[in-house]
């Protein structure tokens, strides 16, 4: 979905006029903010619409629990544990190692809403894990009876288990179907486990131009059944060579497409797809990617590599993008000041334009002046530019800079009134905001 607005002030009221579907959106820039622990290392497996994030610290082979203004916390008193999946009522789906030395899949409930104190529920006594969960507490996953592993997919709240197949995995469930999507080892799949439906190998051929070898794995899927994940490229030896990311449709069986890759790279995976945006989130290379665009045609798409979008300066290298929730914050790896560092990334984004007044008289001395609202509060000073068109010459005024503050989210701005050309008749203006790759508008008129 093309998230770009264009905001006009009708007669006191904001109008917004959405672009068509069909363009890729123009990609936000985003604050990144460090969720390591104080000296470990962590990564973010995934995060829910409320900004809760679940993953797992590596050095200390256990899960932790992270939210807004709440430092990275483990949830659970045993040794090896890992939280892989979250829902938006802080359920985490994952697993711990038995006093047997192996995994069990568990899922740990709050003891209240947006609480980091959490009850372990063991789901299996198997060897067996979670790797997501949904909002109906479906959580999917593998499970492995009589040595053979297959896919599952486990009502948290019955406490049936629906077995998927032999030799399968699964890495994603939706919220609408409870459809899942993983791999078989060498195929990527997508099942609908609730309808008794076959395991369905997502096959290789031609997907919108590039021929894949029908060798990858599915990491993703969103509520409209949209698939993501990444697939071998006719030619490539491996996951480092001419490896893909791509796009498929359970619902429909249809072949989308590739993804693309960041310029110079020959590697790219799809990791996670925003159910209300299509954004799809992963890595290409080295670097973490955002890729937007209208999923069922990915060639009209555009990936943009997430270190392009953050601050100058800021000593992050993000590496990778793992997760995204509705709100389009997303989670990854990579390094701050060269160390490695799980982070969130929040976008900023400009939602409202609006002019103190809408008719301002060329013979009056000062400034036009307005406000520009943001998605969320800077945290961190970010400047942007506004100037003035003339719709009558169809030329633009030098930009004047402005700031939104760090903590704010709202800047004011003024811009000189044109002393050229004079008017002589009332003239149609535009004042133009520019932030990163975001334009908004507002109508003025120029009196003499």
């Amino acid at each position: 979905m093309n998230r770009t607005s264009f905001l006009i002030c009708a007669a006191g009221a904001l109008v917004a006029l959405a672009v068509p579907h069909s363009g890729a959106a123009q990609a936000p820039l985003y604050s990144i903010i460090n969720v390591n622990e104080v000296s470990q290392y962590v990564i973010p497996a995934s995060i829910n619409d409320n900004d809760q994030i679940a993953g797992i610290v590596p050095a200390l082979q256990q899960g932790f629990i992270w939210m807004p203004g709440l430092p990275s916390t483990g949830f659970d008193s045993v040794t090896n544990y890992e939280g892989l999946g979250i829902n938006n009522f802080g359920v985490i789906g994952g697993y711990f190692i038995g006093a047997d030395t192996l995994a069990h899949a568990s899922h740990w409930t709050p003891t209240s809403y947006l609480s980091a104190t959490y009850t372990r529920t063991e789901d299996d006594t198997s060897q067996s894990a979670l790797n997501a969960i949904n909002d109906d507490g479906f959580a999917s996953g593998y499970q492995v009876v009589g040595g053979v592993t297959g896919a599952l997919l486990l009502n948290t709240a019955s406490g049936s288990h629906t077995s998927v197949g032999a030799n399968t995995r699964a890495a994603a469930v939706n919220n609408v179907y409870e459809d899942i999507a993983g791999s078989d080892g060498s195929a990527a799949f997508w099942a609908d486990p609730l309808l008794a439906g076959p395991v369905l190998d997502l096959p290789g051929g031609l997907f919108g131009g590039v021929t894949f070898t029908g060798t990858g794995s599915a990491t993703g899927i969103s509520d409209a059944d949209d698939v993501v994940g990444a697939a071998i490229v006719a030619g490539g030896t491996n996951e480092h060579g001419l490896t893909e990311a791509f796009a498929w449709n359970g619902y429909t069986q249809t072949a989308y497409g590739p993804l693309g890759f960041l310029h110079g790279t020959t590697f790219s995976k799809a990791n996670a797809i925003n159910s209300v945006t299509g954004e799809v989130v992963g890595q290409s290379g080295t670097h973490a990617f955002l890729w937007q665009g209208d999923i069922t045609n990915p060639s009209t798409g555009t990936m943009t590599d997430m270190n392009a979008l953050v601050e100058r300066g800021s000593g992050w290298l993000l590496t990778s993008a793992l997760a995204v929730n509705s709100g389009g914050d997303i989670v990854g790896t990579g390094y701050y000041q060269n160390k490695p560092a799980g982070w969130i990334g929040i976008p900023t984004v400009p939602t409202a334009l609006a002019l103190d007044s809408n008719s301002w008289s060329q013979s009056s001395s000062g400034s036009i002046t307005g406000t520009v609202t943001f998605t969320h509060a800077a945290p961190f000073d970010l400047g942007c530019t506004v100037s003035l068109y003339n719709e009558s010459t169809g030329t633009y005024s030098t930009g004047t800079g402005t700031r939104v503050l760090s903590g704010s989210t709202v800047a004011t701005f003024r811009i000189p009134m044109p002393a050229s050309p004079v008017v002589t008749i009332p003239e149609a203006y535009l004042v133009k905001l520019t932030f990163g790759g975001w334009r908004l508008y507002a109508p003025m008129v120029l009196t003499p």
